[in-house]
């Protein structure tokens, strides 16, 4: 920036065109991180789904060894 004389700093085209190439990786940075986080709770929802099965297999799993053992 260079002053003004208002004792304002004056943005240069340089400048606000490497201001604006900055915004344009900072918000491709923003969409790849929010990509990710989609990516993350898709994943986790899964891990999540694929326990409670094998919870609920467990559960039966339990249930007929005590049945077994009652006999």
């Amino acid at each position: 920036m260079t002053g003004s004389s208002a004792g304002h700093p004056r943005w240069t085209n340089e400048m606000l065109d490497e201001l604006a190439d900055s915004v344009s990786e900072l918000r491709e940075s923003v969409s790849e991180v929010r990509d990710s986080v989609e990516v993350l709770q898709l994943t986790a929802q899964a891990l999540l789904q694929i326990a409670t099965q094998q919870e609920r297999e467990n559960e039966a799993r339990r249930a007929e060894i005590a049945e077994i053992r009652q006999r």
